[in-house]
This record gives structure tokens, C-alpha cells and sequence, in this order.
């Protein structure tokens, strides 16, 4: 409730960015998982 919708997506897309987490999906169904190293 206190972090916006914005800094949410900054975050997904910076980790994703990383490498340290994919994307399953699109939408608001979008499942986001955690990558094995």
C-alpha cells in the first residue's frame, strides 16, 4: 500500500534488467519468478 504502482515496474523491470528475475506472461496476470543461478 505504501509503494506506488511506478516503483514497483522500475523495480521488476531493473531486477529483470539483472537477470535475477523473468517474466511469465503479460498484463495483470503477469507471474514474475525468481531465476535459478
Amino acid at each position: 500500500p505504501g509503494v506506488s504502482r511506478d516503483m514497483i515496474r522500475r523495480v521488476l523491470r531493473q531486477l529483470k534488467k539483472d537477470g535475477e528475475v523473468e517474466c511469465l506472461g503479460r498484463g495483470p496476470d503477469a507471474l514474475w519468478r525468481k531465476k535459478k543461478r
